[in-house]
């Protein structure tokens, strides 16, 4: 009989801030206009800036919007609690999960960002 162990790993990866944080944004920006009505960053502060689309909240709320902060540090290190596989679905835990082991962002696809950038602002995926 052929039976499987799960066991869970720690990869501890430095990651270039300012190159990965933007990376992500750009690639979520085209794809979250479903829950967000904007997405703008500075680089020279290294702030994100993005307002939340209240759509789904009770009738009392419906299509009011929350504006909402983080910093390109805070979006970085939400890439590591997406990879670790209880906030998403396995395939997406593997794309991230491979952008933080490669340190390369052409694991990360639009929905991927999308998942990066909720967990970062929401600490879970909210949408989607």
């Amino acid at each position: 009989m052929d039976t499987t162990t799960t066991t869970k790993i720690t990869l501890e990866v430095e990651l270039p801030t300012v190159e990965y944080a933007e990376g992500i944004l750009e690639i979520a920006e085209g794809y979250i206009d479903y829950w967000a009505e904007s997405l703008r960053w500075d680089p020279s502060t290294q702030l994100i800036t993005v307002r939340e689309i209240d759509q789904y909240a009770d009738e009392t709320r419906a299509g009011t919007t929350t504006t909402r902060m983080i910093s390109y540090d805070h979006l970085v290190k939400a890439m590591g609690r997406a990879a670790s596989g209880e906030l998403c679905n396995r395939t997406y835990t593997a794309y991230i999960r491979d952008a933080v082991a490669e340190r390369d962002l052409v694991y990360v696809d639009a929905p991927a960002a999308d998942i990066i950038l909720q967990v970062a602002l929401f600490n879970e995926v909210k949408y989607g």
